[in-house]
């Protein structure tokens, strides 16, 4: 048990401190050059392929369900030539690219954490107007946390709990995306990250071993729902951090 002023923390909520902490103090100007063209390539990588998947029936089917959902939005549905709501625009981008399955995989992590955290971060700096180098900083920390935290519970995750693991890692990429460019202060990332987690699809391995084309809107909904964690409202109407 760790100490923190006088009280003891339990080791969880530490290791949830020291994650927020990084993804509320880095930013562009801490990223590596390397680091940097690494995020461009991934992005590139995610955007070709979701521009495939934009022609696909499954693509049409959840371009539809964004448009009639949210009507009007500053965030563009990849392919189409409209835009919706920046978390429905992460949902209907998501699926599309994943649905192929030829996106970017970290097999420690058992994480995809392309499509983990692009879609969600270009709707959101699309819909906020933030400019490009907001949009990288927040790509590399939603890369590192779906990684480092699909390390601490895979293989596990699918084989003692029987979730599929880029979906249920999906929402804290995208929460942790959002918490970065809202310049979330370290204590409300805490809550942004319990929330997105809460509200995780926890979507099942058996959906995957069995083929089930609903497998295909995991990642989606987890980049929708870690966005709608990471508002900035939300920490606001939750518990308070000590309550977990």
């Amino acid at each position: 048990m760790a100490q923190d002023g006088g009280i003891k923390m339990p080791q969880q909520l530490e290791a949830t401190r020291l994650l927020a902490g990084y993804i509320a103090e880095t930013r562009y100007k801490n990223l590596p050059a390397e680091v940097i063209w690494e995020a461009k390539r991934r992005t590139a990588d995610v955007l070709s392929i979701g521009l495939s998947g934009a022609t696909t029936e499954l693509g049409k089917s959840i371009q539809a369900f964004a448009k009639e959902t949210s009507p009007a939005g500053g965030a563009t549905v990849w392919g189409r030539g409209f835009t919706a709501s920046a978390e429905l625009a992460a949902l209907a981008n998501a699926t599309m690219t994943y649905q192929l399955e030829l996106d970017d995989c970290h097999r420690t992590s058992h994480a995809h954490p392309g499509i983990s955290v692009i879609p969600a971060a270009l709707a959101i700096c699309e819909e906020k107007k933030l400019d490009a180098k907001a949009y990288l900083a927040a790509v590399v920390v939603g890369y590192e946390v779906v990684t480092r935290v699909g390390m601490a519970v895979s293989p596990s995750i699918y084989v003692d709990r029987v979730f599929l693991a880029p979906g249920t890692l999906a929402p804290l990429g995208a929460a942790a995306v959002a918490a970065n460019l809202y310049e979330l202060s370290p204590e409300e990332t805490e809550r942004v990250l319990g929330v997105a987690a809460f509200l995780s699809p926890l979507a099942l391995f058996e959906a995957f071993g069995g083929g089930a084309p609903i497998k295909n809107t995991a990642m989606g909904w987890g980049g929708s729902g870690g966005y709608l964690g990471g508002q900035t409202v939300l920490p606001r109407l939750f518990w308070p951090v000590e309550s977990y």
